[in-house]
């Protein structure tokens, strides 16, 4: 038996390699490496820029900012300029100050909309600002404790490649099932295949374990090139041999229903856009609906993030819980091939 799986998972890494899809891949491979590395940058953030106009008699808000040493903005002499400044900054909000430095009117000038709460934050500051420039202190800031040790901010473009892993290397298995399966009933091979001894194990295990190899290798290097050897490879490769054969059976699943990448095409695409969804949770963490968890590829998600940015999660659960799913998918997938590929024309 085992003879057997390994001459067919050699014949399938054979044929994977003489299909010009997989060269696409890698060739997609570097240039996503490239630009997690070179193109994104590490932290982005957007912040205000403010532009002042100071009408108070003698100008005093402006004179008592530079006397203090505080800077937010930049001071106009009149409201042309200001404005003629305003223009040039998406980002920009215009503070003019009247009244008297005891209690001064401010009036804020803005392109576009602004939310609630960015109008709140920008009221706070400026309020605490003149506070502190007319009592001469500033509030002082309350000590803060935290709970555990406080992990080091997560980089903006290498929090990307806990998406890339999920989304990109573990989906590569239902995507080459579908092809392998789609040619072997054009070409006729899966006939053949039917009279003779192998068996419905033998063809599921032998397409998943070759195309498994493809994903290590594939995951492995955005891994190493991205993230470096500082990380547990040993739960990435769990993780990641179990996340792809789920993938890979789910493929397989759905591909033995279609007779080409036609008829295929619509059904494949819209199962993988729905099982992107947790991807927006991800990335906006307010977007948490309770229907994101039941999808596979969030708990995936979150042992990516654990494994490249530890902050002392267990990943005991994820793990049993995707073991869990994969056991289902292979039962599942076992009884549909048999059923409809080992059987059919007989």
């Amino acid at each position: 038996m085992l003879k057997k799986i390994f001459t067919m998972i050699l014949q399938n890494l054979v044929l994977s390699f003489r299909n010009s899809l997989v060269w696409v891949l890698f060739g997609t491979l570097i240039v996503m490496i490239v630009v997690v590395l070179f193109a994104m940058p590490k932290e982005y953030s957007i912040s205000q820029v403010y532009y002042m106009l100071d009408n108070t008699a003698g100008s005093a808000i402006e004179s008592t900012f530079e006397r203090k040493g505080i800077e937010i903005g930049q001071f106009s002499r009149d409201q042309v300029e200001l404005e003629s400044s305003m223009k040039n900054s998406n980002n920009a909000i215009g503070v003019i100050f009247e009244g008297t430095m005891e209690k001064p009117e401010i009036t804020l000038m803005h392109l576009g909309k602004l939310s609630e709460q960015n109008l709140n934050v920008i009221k706070a500051t400026l309020e605490e600002l003149v506070s502190s420039a007319v009592d001469g202190s500033a509030k002082s800031s309350p000590d803060i404790r935290f709970l555990r040790g406080q992990i080091e901010p997560v980089p903006k473009n290498l929090a990307l490649v806990s998406v890339l892993m999920v989304f990109e290397v573990l989906i590569l298995g239902f995507l080459l099932v579908a092809v392998f399966i789609f040619q072997e009933k054009s070409d006729g091979s899966i006939r053949a295949y039917r009279v003779t001894p192998g068996g419905t194990f033998l063809y599921i295990s032998s397409k998943t374990l070759a195309f498994l190899v493809i994903g290590i290798v594939y995951g492995g290097v955005l891994a190493l090139l991205t993230m470096g050897f500082d990380v547990n490879y040993l739960e990435l490769f769990i993780v990641t041999v179990l996340g792809f054969i789920l993938y890979t059976l789910i493929g397989m699943i759905i591909a033995v229903f279609f007779n080409n990448i036609s008829e295929w095409f619509f059904i494949g695409i819209t199962i993988l856009l729905i099982n992107m969804a947790p991807v927006f949770s991800h990335e906006f963490p307010a977007f948490s609906p309770g229907w994101i968890s039941w999808f596979p590829s969030n708990s995936i998600l979150f042992c990516y993030d654990e494994i490249f940015f530890p902050s002392g999660k267990s990943l005991l659960s994820p793990i049993l819980l995707l073991a869990l799913e994969t056991i289902i998918a292979y039962v599942i997938c076992h009884f549909i091939v048999n059923r409809k590929l080992m059987k059919e024309g007989k």
